[in-house]
């Protein structure tokens, strides 16, 4: 099963991830529920994560062939969720994190044994790009461009898909809000 892949060679132990771009945020999520929820953050770039296998399971042999940071798996019992979200931290290169995401989007969808399987049937594929360096001015017009760029590209719904700042990362994936203290 493709899962196994992603827990021997990616999975990251915890609920925050920081890339080693100083100008990427620092993402991270608190359950409301541990009993009823899970969550599992997979660091699939090599940069980041030498030992990761996703290029190679995915044959992304291509020079400057481009993946995301990470994918974060999100499943809920009380309303069904079950996500896998394609996930960017980013400075401020909006674009570069739309074809990041698309890329990494088509190779999992494409894989059949990866999200169409018996294990993986009601796995919704979202994705989102996290940046600090959106309220710059003059940023809202590339964020929406390389949102609009990603809906486009993969066909994914405006709810599904998303260029955010860290505080929102905690609503993207769970759905909900949690008041931090």
């Amino acid at each position: 099963m493709p899962f196994n892949m992603l827990v021997t060679s990616c999975y990251l132990q915890g609920t925050s991830y920081k890339d080693s771009d100083p100008h990427s945020p620092k993402i991270s999520l608190k359950l409301a529920n541990n009993s009823k929820e899970r969550v599992l953050f997979f660091v699939i770039d090599e940069k980041s994560n030498p030992k990761s296998k996703f290029r190679e399971f995915f044959g992304m042999e291509e020079p400057g062939e481009k993946i995301c940071d990470l994918l974060v798996y999100y499943s809920n019992d009380d309303n069904g969720e079950n996500s896998l979200i394609i996930t960017e931290t980013k400075g401020s290169d909006f674009d570069s994190a739309a074809d990041q995401i698309i890329n990494t989007f088509k190779k999992l969808h494409s894989d059949l044994k990866f999200c169409n399987n018996n294990y993986c049937k009601k796995l919704k594929l979202k994705a989102c790009c996290v940046s600090n360096r959106g309220k710059i001015v003059g940023m809202d017009d590339k964020k929406k461009k390389a949102k609009d760029k990603v809906i486009k590209a993969t066909s994914l719904s405006k709810k599904s898909c998303d260029f955010i700042n860290s505080e929102r990362f905690q609503d993207f994936v769970t759905g909900y809000s949690f008041k931090k203290k």
